[in-house]
């Protein structure tokens, strides 16, 4: 029999902790192997190098015949994953979430939506199927999770404590899956906290705690080193039990335990049933006096403890942290087509979302038009603008740079939405595109700027403004907002990364765009700022990207925001300098901080 697994000498350090500390362990292909311990232990960590997430900082690691840092793009398309928490978009369906993992799998899309079927159907989820998975319940999701990591008939599966938050019934009814799961020859890395699991599931066990492997071997041979039976029995007296452990007291192999509050009486014994009719021969005459008698072989709660000299139930911190991916094989050309087509995949993900929740259309569309109206009926008669100029004109190219400047927010606020939920993890772990995941978010952001720009143009011309240019340049004016929000999209896909909560996430942007979009030309003329805050919002890009839109719809209001000393003649050429700068800085900044992110 070959070895799916193999690990050697894992060390794993995070500044002076150190996760792992030379962990050996080997999984036989067909088999389950339980890796046990208490939160903290480096459980999570080992799972994590495994399946690519983490690079260790020494040893080594094998999956299904492929090392985990030379061919991590193989070991991704061989592997299942199901972290601790169910990473299903809970805006798609049940079929959806399957499709989308399969699309990402790289499988044909009519093979995806088969196999799609096949799982709802063997994980009891057919009648659920098309409901967005926020209606399921906590065992629907852990099902629905397990079946998106089967859907490449994966040879490893990695099961990562995945019965923890189920009720009693889920958890019987999760394990029964797993079960099925092994007698089908898959293998799998089982880790757990949860020592009854273990026991039930698992060929063979490695104990592991604080970073290090403390015990091998079966349920069995585990519990072989902690002694054999033990002699239990509760009476209803206490008075009686001095006379009770009198009489059995030869029967054991070591000293009786005694809790007297309790009324409990343990003894290591050994020889099985004879002992305990031995026992209750001795007690002829005196059995009125127990309550409750038995012989009881140690559990893995015993093993743990005799081992690690504290329960399992401790808790320290596992830490997590990203390091380098394996490196992409495909020729240049082959992973253009893949990034683009898990960038559509990804990109239909978050169009579903904005189609079934209602809120982000209506923040889309709501907000501007209030600014339109606010600005043009109660803030507009205290600016001053030269003789002639329609205040409406002035105002809308401002107005659609606002709302689509601020509306790139939800780009950083979805990133983090989806590293807390786990699906960051979900995406890393599958073979596809590192930067598919951006780009899917940036473009349907985009997507969302269109419905936006869409409204506020409706809104203005309700309200007087008017379009003095060319269809050609209007279209270019529309275009040169779309595209600079777009770069501002990758901005705040970089805040969303480093900073993690979708609320964080918000706080920090409205501090980088708020002096953006108010310290500029947007709602006033340029001459009305302090000369030097008239200074930064020349330079400013959101000014440059204003005077284009005006100009290219024919709103033109004397006072460019460029210096004069620059030698381009129109505001869209610097828009457009503007948007490759930032592109230029924030788009690799973005990917690679992706390709190192871990979710803590």
């Amino acid at each position: 029999m070959t070895d799916a697994i193999v690990v050697e000498g894992l060390v794993k350090r995070f500044g002076a902790t150190t996760a792992l500390d030379g962990v050996d362990l080997t999984v036989v292909e067909g088999s389950v192997l339980g890796l046990l311990g208490p939160n903290g232990a480096g459980k999570t960590t080992v799972v994590r190098i495994l399946t690519t997430l983490l690079a260790a900082d020494a040893g080594r690691a094998e999956v299904a015949g492929l090392d985990v840092v030379r061919d991590a793009d193989e070991v991704r398309a061989a592997i299942g994953l199901t972290g601790q928490y169910a990473a299903v978009d809970e805006y798609l369906t049940g079929f959806e979430n399957l499709e989308m993992v399969g699309r990402l799998y790289r499988l044909p899309k009519s093979e995806a939506r088969s196999r799609a079927g096949e799982l709802l159907e063997r994980f009891d989820l057919v009648d659920a199927a098309h409901r967005p998975a926020k209606t399921y319940s906590g065992g629907m999701r852990r099902r629905l999770d397990i079946a998106a990591s089967l859907i490449n008939r994966p040879r490893v599966l990695f099961l990562d404590e995945p019965t923890t938050g189920l009720d009693p019934r889920s958890r019987l009814a999760m394990w029964e899956f797993i079960a099925e799961l092994a007698d089908g020859g898959t293998t799998i890395l089982l880790t757990t906290q949860y020592l009854e699991e273990a026991d039930r599931l698992a060929d063979r066990m490695v104990v592991i705690d604080r970073g290090q492997v403390i015990a091998r071997g079966t349920a069995d041979e585990l519990k072989a080193q902690v002694g054999g039976e033990r002699l239990e029995f509760t009476v209803t007296d206490a008075a009686a039990l001095p006379g009770m452990i009198e009489a059995l007291r030869p029967l054991g192999v070591d000293e009786p335990n005694v809790d007297v509050a309790s009324r409990r009486f343990s003894m290591p014994v050994s020889g099985g049933a004879d002992v305990l009719a031995e026992a209750l021969r001795r007690l002829d005459g005196g059995t009125s006096q127990i309550f409750d008698i038995g012989l009881r072989r140690p559990d893995l709660d015993d093993v743990f403890l005799a081992l690690t000299g504290h329960a399992a139930e401790d808790v320290t911190t596992d830490a997590g942290r990203a390091g380098r991916a394996g490196r992409d094989r495909r020729s240049p050309m082959s992973s253009l087509a893949a990034t683009l087509s898990d960038s559509a995949v990804i990109t239909k993900r978050n169009l579903i979302k904005v189609k079934r929740v209602p809120d982000l259309i209506v923040f889309a569309t709501l907000s501007p038009i209030m600014f339109v109206l606010l600005f043009r009926y109660v803030f507009g008669g205290a600016i001053n603008l030269p003789p002639g100029i329609n205040y409406a004109e002035f105002l809308l190219p401002g107005i659609f740079a606002q709302t689509v400047v601020f509306g790139s927010t939800v780009t950083g606020a979805s990133i983090a939405e989806d590293l807390q939920k786990g699906l960051i993890d979900r995406f890393r772990s599958l073979p596809m595109s590192r930067a598919a995941v951006l780009i899917g978010r940036t473009v349907a952001d985009a997507g969302l700027n269109v419905i936006s720009i869409t409204v506020m143009a409706l809104t203005g011309l309700a309200v007087g403004w008017r379009i003095n240019s060319s269809v050609i340049e209007a279209i270019g004016g529309f275009l040169v907002l779309l595209v600079f929000a777009y770069a501002i999209s990758w901005l705040m896909a970089l805040v969303g990364l480093l900073v993690r909560t979708p609320e964080v996430v918000n706080n920090a942007s409205f501090m980088v765009i708020f002096p953006l979009t108010f310290a500029s030309n947007a709602f006033v003329p340029l001459e009305s700022f302090p000369s030097v805050l008239r200074v930064f919002a020349e330079w400013n890009p959101v000014s440059t990207v204003v005077q284009a839109a005006r100009e290219l719809f024919g709103n033109t209001v004397p006072g460019a925001p460029v210096p004069d000393a620059w030698p381009l003649q129109h505001p869209a050429l610097y828009t457009l300098l503007w948007t490759a700068i930032i592109l230029a800085v924030f788009v690799p900044l973005s990917v690679r901080t992706y390709r190192r992110t871990a979710a803590r």
